[in-house]
């Protein structure tokens, strides 16, 4: 194995995760690590295969690492590659291809909820952008592999290393001879935040083309990263120049920012950064500002209990009640938008604070007489209820599912309740689901898996074909 360390103050930048076009970054391969001090900044490191681990966290190809001229250049001058082979254009449908089980390669298939969080973290990344995922029963030229790895992520993976990434994935559109479009995940259970929706959400987001948001400029005004992973302690490798979307503003709440960065000091510490499975507005803009924006859809989905009941109205219009149903109808179909965080408002339940207007909600599809929508609601004083327009209360009406380490997820609000039916399976009951519980979502050991019980498994089912743009 082959070490080439760079010297200088060299990292192939020019990117804030998602805030930077994708006609500035390259074609190699990102990996997602879960600790920003593991990993080795301003290596290159040689593997097996011939290609090359650069800073940690990327792997490139031995034509990509001679042409960006990572190994000649010095001071603080980015490599970078040519934009033609990264931009999926205006109106991209991006085709994905779930690669099968093989045993003699590590893969294993893809558990079906895991599916069903890929799809809706598609769903919503292409909400109201100009850009749609579809499923293929076989690959074309610029489809997407999707592998599922039964142990680590070998091609992600420095050589003698003991442990890989949670997920890794191609940077852009793909397209020169021999190369694929790639998302790499593992079903191991060393790596619990490895087949979820926020590490879909993010490696897919690698793949439209973004970066990291610590690889911006700017990073050092608002993170501090351990001076242990950089040759140059006073120089973080960062080679940006400025912002390609519009705004510079570091965001806090990016779903491209790792969580294990440290806010500096006179940057308000939020605790749920990088946790919740939920993207920033900045997140939601930056994709619009690259592709165009185009009116959002209803994402639909049915919502299924552990015990295969699942939830429905009784009947249409605001008079509606909620009710279990053992089969499906149109009055089991329920609306559940993108969620989006937001850091310009403060409240006591937490740090980085549910947008009124934008935060995840569950309603109905169907609309009252004012026009005003039907949601599906709590409070302590009148449990589960149908609310019209959310009832004043901008976060009984707010739910996140998130995944709980299991073949299912918990429906979590932030007034601490989670979604449940009581012992018979016969009617709603909530759970006690404290902020605190939930927010280390990707430890090791997700403390979600402590809230016990099959009265607390969900499901949610895509009510639209998934092999038809979406």
């Amino acid at each position: 194995m082959n070490f080439y360390l760079l010297k200088g103050f060299f990292f192939l930048a020019l990117s804030l995760a998602i805030l930077v076009a994708c006609g500035t970054e390259n074609a190699g391969i990102q990996a997602e690590d879960s600790s920003i001090e593991s990993q080795a900044l301003i290596d290159i490191v040689e593997l097996e295969d011939g290609n090359f681990l650069v800073e940690g966290d990327m792997i490139l190809s031995s034509e990509q690492t001679i042409s960006s001229g990572v190994l000649a250049k010095s001071g603080a001058q980015s490599a970078l590659f040519s934009s033609t082979a990264l931009e999926w254009g205006a109106n991209a449908v991006i085709e994905y291809y779930f690669v099968p089980a093989n045993s003699s390669l590590g893969l294993t298939t893809m558990n079906a909820r895991a599916k069903r969080d890929f799809v809706r973290a598609l769903k919503d990344m292409s909400n109201g952008v100009a850009v749609n995922f579809k499923q293929v029963s076989s690959p074309g030229t610029h489809t997407v592999y999707v592998y599922t790895y039964s142990g680590e992520i070998t091609p992600c993976m420095n050589t003698g290393a003991t442990q890989g990434p949670d997920g890794c994935a191609s940077l852009g559109k793909v397209s020169s001879s021999g190369y694929t479009n790639v998302l790499r995940f593992t079903a191991s259970a060393n790596h619990p935040a490895s087949l979820v929706y926020r590490t879909f959400f993010h490696e897919m987001s690698h793949v439209l083309g973004f970066k990291h948001e610590q690889q911006r400029k700017d990073r050092d005004d608002s993170v501090t990263i351990s001076a242990s992973n950089l040759t140059d302690a006073t120089n973080y490798g960062i080679d940006a120049n400025g912002d390609y979307l519009g705004t510079n503003v570091f965001d806090m709440a990016s779903i491209m920012l790792y969580y294990t960065v440290t806010p500096k000091s006179n940057i308000p510490v939020y605790l749920w950064r990088g946790v919740l499975p939920l993207q920033s507005s900045m997140d939601q803009r930056a994709r619009k500002n690259l592709f165009g924006s185009e009116t959002a859809t209803n994402n639909t989905y049915y919502i299924k209990h552990s015990s295969g009941k699942y939830l429905c109205r009784s009947a249409t219009g605001s008079s509606a009640t909620i009710t279990l149903n053992t089969t499906t109808s149109s009055l089991c179909v329920w609306n559940i938008s993108s969620g989006v965080l937001n850091l310009q408002q403060n409240a006591a339940m937490s740090g980085i604070v549910l947008d009124h207007n934008y935060a995840s909600t569950i309603r109905s599809t169907e609309r009252t007489a004012q026009g005003f929508g039907i949601y599906f609601s709590y409070t302590s004083t009148n449990g589960f209820y149908l609310s019209i327009g959310g009832a004043g209360d901008r976060y009984q009406s707010k739910w996140i599912p998130m995944s709980n380490g299991a073949d299912s997820l918990h429906i979590w609000n932030p007034l601490g309740i989670c979604l449940g039916l009581n012992s018979t399976n016969s009617a709603l009951q909530g759970y006690s689901c404290p902020e605190a519980m939930v927010r280390n979502y990707e430890s090791t050991t997700p403390v979600m898996v402590s809230i016990s019980g099959a009265s607390v498994h969900w499901e949610l089912y895509p009510t639209w074909s998934v092999s038809i743009p979406y």
